[in-house]
């Protein structure tokens, strides 16, 4: 339906509605049903979220993250180097995630993380296609995923850890939860957890950079933005909020490159009136979809939607025309939406803001192709919640050349 308020204030709250779609992502990832069906379980992983990523603990992820970033960027050579910036920015990110959410130790003593990862995000797309579990085809796969989940295994609590993975492994094995939680359960729930950290924010993080590099007056208008800023304190709430330029140019991305559809299932057979008085029935277990992406590309609302205004969502600059930014959909909504969005968007301010003061980079892509992209951006439709990147045979023309530059860091 393309009802957003309908969709928005009705269904998304109803609790005849269902999210059965999260259920067969977490069965396709290792977790058994019975877990998935337990209310008190699932209620309190989600209270986990809302408690572990807002607020002073958000800022603790950040601070993290940034750590993290800066230790990669102190790394790098001062030389010239070339590689493609979605294989090279791609991994940073990952890691970064990796290390705030488990631990410097936990991801040193897993060699090839980032690679099993891309593998299990890869065979998850092929599970959730319900090809019978005897089929042949499918075996490999299923290998693929439980490789990756077998890293998790026998996770202790350490200093190193979030606080979010803390509570998980604490929960898991209390007496109260120790019969429910089975060993590839708990494995899989914190893979699971990196997952999901990490799926839509590390490539739309580098979409969000390839958009700066491709639009010259995006970039100018951020690296004078970042003047204004203590770049020491990027992870602070009040200096990321100060970006509202940045913000903008994030926000115009995902509006373009998150392949963002709502959908609810129907717990039983139901009748609900849109609004316009329309009636609508739906039988038990119809799903109803509200494709939030239609709306991402609705000329009414956003002119020139396929193209990239980097102002487009800054506030100040609507006020004073008397008009209001119209919504994006990107992180779901209702009680289910992404808790972790605040995190992700922070995760790619604080990319973009280090890699634009602390490097000097240039996309090497031919000028035809740029000009296609400015036009409107291309990639592969293959991801399970994102898109899949660039599409495979352009993947060449991403190439950046790069030098860091000496990072001085209170």
């Amino acid at each position: 339906m393309y009802d957003e308020h309908t969709f928005l204030t009705k269904i998304a709250r109803d609790p005849k509605f269902s999210m059965e779609f999260l259920d067969d992502l977490s069965l396709a990832g290792g977790v058994s049903r019975a877990c998935i069906k337990n209310t008190r379980v699932m209620d309190e992983i989600i209270k986990q979220f809302h408690t572990y990523l807002f607020g002073d603990e958000l800022e603790q992820l950040n601070k993290s993250v940034y750590d993290c970033l800066i230790d990669k960027l102190k790394v790098r050579s001062t030389t010239t180097n070339i590689v493609n910036v979605f294989d090279y920015f791609g991994e940073m990110m990952f890691y970064a995630a990796a290390t705030t959410l488990f631990g410097k130790t936990f991801v040193e003593q897993q060699p090839g993380l980032y690679q099993s990862y891309l593998e299990f995000n890869h065979a998850l797309g092929i599970i959730l296609m319900k090809i019978p579990m005897q089929s042949f085809f499918l075996y490999p796969v299923i290998k693929k995923r439980n490789e990756y989940i077998k890293r998790f295994e026998n996770l202790k609590i350490n200093d190193e850890q979030s606080k979010i993975v803390q509570a998980r492994i604490e929960f898991f094995a209390s007496d109260e939860n120790k019969d429910v939680f089975s060993k590839q359960d708990t494995s899989a729930s914190h893979g699971l957890l990196l997952w999901a950290a990490v799926v839509n924010t590390v490539t739309n993080s580098i979409w969000a950079l390839v958009d700066l590099l491709i639009h010259p007056e995006a970039i100018s208008a951020v690296k004078q933005e970042l003047k204004t800023i203590d770049i020491n304190q990027l992870y602070e709430r009040e200096t990321l909020n100060k970006l509202q330029i940045l913000d903008s140019c994030i926000n115009e991305t995902l509006r373009r490159t998150v392949l963002s559809m709502s959908t609810r299932e129907a717990t039983e057979n139901i009748t609900i009136t849109d609004s316009d008085g329309t009636l609508i029935g739906l039988r038990k277990h119809d799903i109803l979809a509200y494709p939030s992406l239609v709306k991402h590309y609705d000329s009414d609302l956003f002119p020139q939607p396929y193209t990239f205004q980097y102002n487009r969502f800054v506030k100040e600059q609507h006020q004073q025309n008397g008009k209001k930014i119209p919504s994006t959909i990107v992180f779901g909504c209702g009680k289910r939406m992404c808790p972790g969005r605040y995190w992700a968007v922070n995760e790619i301010k604080m990319l973009l803001a280090l890699v634009i003061t602390n490097m000097n980079i240039e996309l090497l892509m031919d000028e035809s192709y740029r000009k296609k992209l400015c036009e409107r951006l291309e990639y592969q439709y293959t991801g399970v919640l994102s898109n899949g990147g660039p599409i495979k045979q352009h993947h060449d023309q991403f190439k950046i050349k790069y030098s860091c530059r000496n990072i001085d860091v209170n």
